[in-house]
């Protein structure tokens, strides 16, 4: 698309912003990822009902069915996800939840959301 006074050029950043379905939610937590019988310790970084991003990442994974793990997610089988992008950085996961692992996801997310300024 080529700009013009009627037509502003839009951003790619908020492009992206304006796709997520759901707010990610930025959090500090060590998490476990687990994929094909192998272990990655890693950091979680944000989060939402749609995915999260952890650090580091696994190029390798990419593509491939991982479940995510941590004491504090309230949910011992962990959440399915996809590995849909990243690098050696850092892996951005889409989840693919059964309603139980929803549940919990949307519990723990209620927990860790930063309070809200009453007026």
């Amino acid at each position: 698309m080529v700009p013009s006074p009627d037509r502003p050029a839009i951003d790619p950043l908020v492009r992206r912003r304006e796709r997520r379905l759901y707010r990610r939610y930025p959090v500090t937590l060590p998490v476990r990822l687990v994929c094909r019988g192998e272990t990655l310790e890693a950091g979680l970084e944000d989060i939402s009902l749609g995915g999260a991003a952890v650090v580091p990442g696994r190029p390798d994974w990419k593509g491939r069915l991982v479940r995510l793990h941590s004491g504090c997610f309230g949910h011992a089988a962990g959440f399915a996800a996809r590995v849909t992008g990243g690098g050696p950085e850092r892996l951005h996961l889409a989840f693919e939840l059964d309603p139980e692992a929803e549940d919990a996801l949307t519990m723990f997310l209620m927990l860790s959301a930063p309070p809200t300024a009453t007026p």
